[in-house]
């Protein structure tokens, strides 16, 4: 039996949405724009961030397709981008995510996905799966 995911149906990724609210509230705390730990670090704390936000992405990312829920999980993931970047809250979430170094949310639920799909049935090995569909998912940005 197979878990499948009804689009309209996405109460699980709101109530993980408001947890992940709370992981930013408190991750902002650590990372202050002004006199606070140095990139490495908030990459470090983002990464962090972004794992929890991502955790089984590869089955709800069709739910992202949704407007309203699209929005309230880039609203958190632009909060920590906004963080690893040192920017204002009015810089858009394209360039805070260029000036972070890291993938739009929508672009990296789209690479998780297609890497669990093709995980058991690819003959390359998981980490140049992982390359490959990085390298891939950099072009369609």
């Amino acid at each position: 039996m197979k878990l499948q995911l009804v689009k309209h149906k996405t109460e699980g990724v709101l109530i993980t949405s408001r947890k992940k609210v709370e992981s930013i509230r408190l991750e902002s705390r650590l990372m202050l724009n002004v006199g606070g730990p140095k990139q490495i670090r908030r990459s470090l704390l983002s990464s962090v961030v972004t794992s929890v936000l991502t955790y089984g992405i590869s089955l709800w990312a069709d739910a992202l397709r949704i407007r309203g829920t699209r929005k309230r999980v880039a609203a958190v993931y632009r909060l920590s981008a906004l963080r690893v970047a040192s920017a204002f809250r009015t810089v858009s979430e394209d360039a805070v995510c260029i000036i972070a170094g890291i993938l739009p949310i929508g672009i990296l639920a789209e690479e998780r996905q297609v890497l669990y799909r093709r995980r058991g049935s690819s003959a390359l090995s998981p980490d140049a799966l992982r390359r490959e569909e990085r390298q891939h998912s950099i072009r369609r940005w």
